[in-house]
């Protein structure tokens, strides 16, 4: 039985205990840092506890229980809160950050490539309705695309036969072409 008159006696018998609690605390979780961190808990834990006035049997088994009741609360949460920390769908910054990126180097095209690629790109439009739009020859529509897809892909570093939509889902954030309006690769 603890003895609880002399503060001395309490603290020398806790103080003899700690090198104990460390060992079997670092035992149970294989991590030092973490052991190091729930015995200093246990024993700060049992010190306010002695004292408070609380009447204690058996020093060393006491604090052997708290030890493996704290080690099982904190698995018990840690395993709580990593399942809520699962991101259940996919992020959507890759994407996004991609998609800057596209439309930053897209700002930096001649304006009559970067409109037409654009509106190319969103899906609304074939080649045909650009050339309609803008009163220009197909042949324009289809070079000025071509050319702001190679230029897109140099300032993107990405491999002339890569294209740039590849690096978001879709052509541009999320959007699908029109079936029948896939642009021809730039050579």
């Amino acid at each position: 039985m603890t003895r609880h008159d002399d503060p001395m006696t309490v603290r020398s018998d806790l103080a003899n205990l700690v090198p104990e609690v460390i060992r079997l605390s670092r035992f149970l979780t294989r991590d030092r840092e973490l052991a190091d961190d729930v015995a200093q808990e246990v024993l700060l834990n049992v010190w306010t506890r002695l004292a408070h006035g609380a009447e204690i049997d058996d020093l060393r088994l006491y604090l052997k229980a708290c030890l493996r009741n704290r080690l099982r609360r904190r698995s018990c949460h840690s395993s709580e809160l990593f399942e809520a920390d699962m991101p259940t769908i996919a992020p959507a910054a890759p994407a996004r950050l991609a998609a800057r990126d596209v439309l930053n180097c897209i700002a930096h095209l001649p304006e009559n490539q970067a409109v037409l690629l654009m509106e190319f790109a969103q899906g609304e439009t074939s080649y045909a309705d650009l050339a309609l739009r803008y009163d220009l020859p197909i042949g324009t529509v289809m070079s000025r695309i071509s050319r702001a897809r190679r230029r897109l892909c140099l300032d993107m570093d990405l491999p002339s036969d890569h294209p740039v939509e590849s690096l978001v889902d879709g052509p541009f954030v999320g959007q699908k072409r029109k079936r029948g309006a896939e642009a021809p690769q730039s050579r």
